[in-house]
C-alpha cells in the first residue's frame, strides 16, 4: 500500500476511489476504532485494525490490475514467481479465510478431510510472507497442530 499510495495510504484519496464500498467500510471501521481507542494512525495500526477478510479481498479480480500485477513481488516477497498465480492464490486464500473462521467460531476442525494440507498451505503462506516467522513456528513450542493432529487421526 505504501508503494503504490504513500507513507499515509490509509488516507490517500486515489486508494478510496480504488477500494469498493466493502474496503472503504473496513479501512472506515479500523481508523474509527483507532479513534475511540485513542490511538494516533500509522501504517502499522491501520494495519493491525483490518480483518482478514479486507486483506484477502484485495486479491480480488477488482483490483487485480491495479495491485496484483504491478505488486506481486512485493506482496508475496518469497514466492517464486511460478507461485503467484493469482487465481491459485484467491483459491488458497479462500480455503484459510474459511478455515480461520471456522477457527474463530469454534467449530470442529479435526475431521476436515484437508486439514493436513490445509495447515501445509498456511505454512507455505507463511514463508512468503515471513519466513523467519515460520522457522521459528517449525522450531518453537508454539505449534502443537502437527502431534494434536496425529493424536486425533488414530
Amino acid at each position: 500500500m505504501a508503494s503504490r499510495f504513500g507513507a499515509d495510504w490509509y488516507d490517500n484519496p486515489s486508494l478510496n476511489r480504488l477500494l469498493n464500498n466493502y474496503g472503504q467500510l473496513e479501512l472506515r471501521k479500523g481508523k474509527d476504532k483507532l479513534t475511540k481507542l485513542g490511538r494516533s494512525f500509522s501504517s502499522g495500526a491501520i494495519i493491525a485494525e483490518q480483518t482478514f477478510g479486507f486483506w484477502t479481498s484485495l486479491f480480488g479480480t477488482n483490483y487485480e490490475k491495479v495491485l496484483w500485477v504491478p505488486h506481486a513481488r512485493d506482496l508475496l516477497p518469497h514466492a517464486l514467481p511460478s507461485e503467484r498465480d493469482i487465481k491459485a492464490i484467491r483459491i488458497e486464500l479462500k480455503m484459510i479465510r474459511d478455515l480461520r473462521n471456522r477457527l474463530a467460531h469454534h467449530e470442529p476442525i479435526l475431521m476436515r478431510h484437508s486439514l493436513w494440507s490445509d495447515y501445509e498451505v498456511a505454512l507455505k503462506w507463511l514463508n512468503w510472507i515471513a519466513p523467519e516467522v515460520e522457522a521459528w513456528l517449525k522450531s518453537s513450542s508454539v505449534d502443537r497442530f502437527p502431534e494434536v493432529y496425529k493424536a486425533n487421526r488414530l
